[in-house]
């Protein structure tokens, strides 16, 4: 069992964490200004205002700096040291150390190998952040903290970057504390999730069901796209792309800049999505698809509905009236709508 407990202020609110976890993998998630970066820079011992405790299998983990901790940090903004080079960064954290096998793997991954004698001034912020990644490797942690890790990385290195993460805990028995604003992310890399709202626990457990809890999409409703497809494929067609889900479901959507190139994911909110009790005809709306309800939870003045469609499931938030009138319940089936402009690129 792996527990921490974090007091303290943090300006606009007071941090008041409490959480238990098993998994090697979790995930810290939550809106802007949730108290996601306080709690992973407390964990890194730069919070020395917060007071608490922090254990890993039983075992204290003291919340102040010092290397015999096992712990290592990959900063959101990457903090590269300026006058040095990608090279020197790395060779840094290694301290004087030759670099473990885990950092040249890391480096051929993320395609850092041109990129090592550059001075951290030139590279781009997507390759800071690369090295930064690398940089917290080599230090041969025993836990890693990563603030958002891969927030600017295209699509494909995330792929690859997540993938070699979890190579690390399963093969090196490498423990991972990640920050995410990003529930792909949360759901393919992490065992466990807690949601922060305002310093707080507000729900915690496994991802794909916190993450689809009406606490959790109540606290992320102005934050987040609730519905969020990892593609298989896309092609244009004129205005509009037709593109595949990874689970099979064919949308269209409106057509990016020939500049953006083709998405590997598309969200919808939950906003967006409007449901009938009979199948509408005459309208524009491009997207027209039996749906079945698998959920219902009400929260204040709306309900949240589940829906699968498919193998693929759609969460839309109603009002109280709409369910009473249109008589949703368990196993009701409804025609799903979505508009080409609702669906965008992540």
């Amino acid at each position: 069992m792996n527990t921490l407990r974090l007091k303290g202020n943090a300006g606009v609110f007071t941090l008041d964490v409490t959480l238990e976890w098993r998994s090697p993998v979790l995930a810290i998630f939550g809106a802007s200004g949730s108290g996601k970066t306080s709690v992973i820079e407390a964990m890194a011992g730069l919070r020395p205002q917060f007071q608490g405790a922090w254990t890993m299998a039983g075992a204290k983990v003291p919340l102040r700096c010092a290397p015999e901790r096992g712990v290592a940090l990959a900063p959101q903004d990457a903090l590269l040291f300026p006058h040095l080079s990608a090279r020197g960064n790395i060779d840094l954290a290694a301290a004087g150390r030759p670099w473990p096998s885990t950092v040249d793997a890391a480096v051929e991954v993320l395609e850092l190998g041109a990129l090592l004698d550059s001075h951290a001034t030139t590279l781009s912020g997507g390759e800071r952040q690369r090295v930064s990644l690398v940089r917290a490797l080599a230090a041969r942690p025993q836990v890693l903290l990563a603030d958002e890790p891969f927030s600017a990385l295209d699509w494909p290195r995330r792929q690859r970057a997540m993938t070699f993460l979890l190579e690390c805990v399963q093969r090196h028995g490498m423990k991972l504390v990640m920050v995410s604003h990003d529930p792909v992310e949360v759901l393919a890399i992490a065992e466990e999730v807690a949601v922060l709202e305002a310093g707080r626990v507000l729900c915690s457990g496994p991802p794909a069901q916190v993450l689809h809890s009406a606490r959790a999409l109540d606290a992320l409703a102005h934050s987040a796209v609730e519905n969020v497809f990892v593609l298989s494929s896309a092609r244009r067609d004129g205005d509009v792309l037709m593109v595949r889900t990874a689970r099979g479901q064919d949308l269209v959507m409106a057509a990016p800049s020939l500049e953006c190139g083709m998405p590997h994911r598309v969200g919808v909110s939950a906003e967006d999505v409007l449901l009938a009790t009979e199948r509408p005809r005459g309208l524009s709306a491009q997207n027209v698809f039996a749906a079945r309800v698998i959920s219902l939870e009400a929260t204040g003045t709306h309900t949240w509905v589940r829906l699968r469609a498919g193998d693929e499931t759609w969460t839309v938030r109603v009002t109280l009236r709409a369910v009473e009138q249109m008589g949703l319940r368990l196993g009701v089936e409804l025609t799903l709508i979505v508009k080409a402009h609702s669906i965008r690129a992540l």
